[in-house]
Order: C-alpha cells, then sequence, then structure tokens
C-alpha cells in the first residue's frame, strides 16, 4: 500500500482493502488504522503524521457543521488541535485513534493539550479524528 497514492482515500477503496468477499465490512475498514496496527506489530514506532496531517480538516468540517448548535472553533491545544466550545465549557482534543483515553493514561501530548485547556477553563474531553469522521455526533454529545 502507497500512502501517496491514497492521499485523499478517507477510509478504504477497492484498489487496496475492499473486496467481495468482505463487503460486510467495507464500513469498517480503514487503510491508516490497518497500517498502524501493522507497523505496531511489527514494533515499529506509532506514525501519528498519517492521523494529524488530517486532523485540522477534519476538525474543521466538524465546526463548520456543528457550529449552529453549540457555538464552536478549532483551536491548537500544545502540538494538537481541539474542537472547543467558545464559551470554553468544553473542550475535545484530537488525537489518535489507538491512543488511550483515560486520564491516568494519557500520553504527553494528551497531557500538554489537556493543561492547556484546563488553565483556559475548558472541561476536556478526548477524542480522536477517526470519532470526528465516522461518529461525529458522539463527539456532539460530549461536548454539550
Amino acid at each position: 500500500h502507497d500512502p501517496s497514492r491514497h492521499a485523499d482515500c478517507d477510509t478504504s477503496c477497492p484498489n487496496c482493502l475492499r473486496s467481495y468477499e468482505n463487503r460486510h465490512l467495507h464500513s469498517m475498514l480503514n487503510w491508516r488504522l490497518g497500517l498502524d496496527v501493522a507497523e505496531l506489530a511489527l514494533g515499529l514506532p506509532l506514525n501519528l503524521g498519517r492521523w494529524m496531517a488530517g486532523a485540522q480538516l477534519s476538525g474543521e468540517s466538524f465546526v463548520k457543521s456543528f457550529t449552529d448548535d453549540l457555538d464552536l472553533e478549532l483551536m491548537s491545544a500544545g502540538q494538537v488541535f481541539a474542537v472547543a466550545r467558545k464559551d470554553r465549557s468544553a473542550a475535545a482534543v484530537l488525537g489518535h485513534p489507538l491512543w488511550r483515553r483515560d486520564e491516568a493514561h494519557l500520553n504527553s501530548l494528551q497531557a500538554e493539550a489537556t493543561a492547556e485547556l484546563e488553565i483556559d477553563g475548558y472541561r476536556v474531553v478526548m477524542s480522536d479524528v477517526l470519532e470526528v469522521e465516522r461518529t461525529p455526533f458522539e463527539l456532539w454529545a460530549k461536548l454539550r
């Protein structure tokens, strides 16, 4: 799989993962996540670039879709992006789909973003780019 040939492919396509035999799983297939898991199984470090490169665009799309209801903005929080309510009541850190979300196991990027947002008074929740793209209403509910 050549990621440069699939830069515009957001989940999977017939050229890489989809086939007739796995047609019932097409909605669950994601080439970025598949590569992440394969590389981790090979002992390679987690490649954040595949997800973080699209975090801004995904966050902007989410903000456009839900800002009428929640008055949202996309902002930088440490080295990652966060979707935040303009009234500073809540913010969601957009991380990697394989990052843990429980407070006791946040990585340094999550912890840095959380600390920065909490100083500004936000209630912080963890999210990820995959959640924003696949199940945006789950993120919407977290920000309510």
